[in-house]
């Protein structure tokens, strides 16, 4: 989702008491409620911190793929295709539903 840059760069809350009831797994927790880097918007490769600083995306893997963030073409493909198809679990065939339609994308 992409923000308008007025939104995108309004402080997100970092107060002690709002960081307190958050805890995420894998994260350093005490290092990030004292210096939070909250992400506010992303567009193609980068994400857009609270200060406005881009910063790279490098994340992939099995589950998830460095395609960008906010690209329109990614959208509209998977839009066109949902019309079909309101579920579909991807370790499983299902030719009732119809293949799908990987010109989209």
């Amino acid at each position: 989702m992409n923000l308008t840059d007025a939104h995108a760069l309004a402080a997100p809350r970092t107060d002690a008491a709002w960081l307190e009831a958050h805890w995420m797994p894998y994260t350093g927790n005490r290092n990030f409620k004292a210096n939070p880097r909250m992400m506010v918007s992303a567009k193609g490769a980068y994400y857009t911190d609270q200060h406005g600083k881009q910063i790279f995306d490098g994340l992939s893997g099995l589950w998830c793929a460095g395609l960008g963030h906010g690209r329109q073409e990614l959208t509209d493909a998977v839009t066109r295709h949902s019309y079909g198809t309101y579920h579909c679990n991807c370790g499983e065939r299902r030719p009732h539903l119809g293949q799908p339609n990987v010109d989209d994308a």
